[in-house]
């Protein structure tokens, strides 16, 4: 790269950061943060989101945090339950087939 096209790159870097600086800048004005970054309502939206993870149970816990092994046993519950669920519907199933097989609807009795 000689001299001439040194310069030209570093004019072209310096024209591109003046455009970001711009940019940035009527953004923040757009979303009335004047430059200080963040608005009020994300600040305080910020906080509370911090207040929040920076809770702890007695052992010093976060009460964010879910141990894998809970749930991978809430896991094994939900298809246990879904499971039973199955053998109650095939149960239920089942028992109107013999009820029906052994109780005639009135209807037919008099017939």
């Amino acid at each position: 790269m000689t001299g001439v096209e040194g310069g030209i790159v570093g004019v072209a870097v310096f024209l591109a950061l003046g455009a970001f600086k711009l940019l940035e800048r009527v953004i923040d004005k757009r979303n009335g943060t004047n430059g200080k970054g963040l608005s009020s309502e994300e600040r305080t939206w910020l906080a509370e989101l911090h207040q929040w993870h920076d809770r702890h149970d007695q052992d010093g816990v976060p009460l964010w945090y879910l141990p894998r092994r809970l749930l991978e046993s809430q896991r094994e519950i939900v298809q246990e339950i879904r499971r039973l669920n199955q053998v109650m519907q095939s149960c239920g199933t089942s028992m109107k087939e013999i009820a029906a097989r052994r109780c005639p609807m009135r209807g037919d009795e008099e017939k």
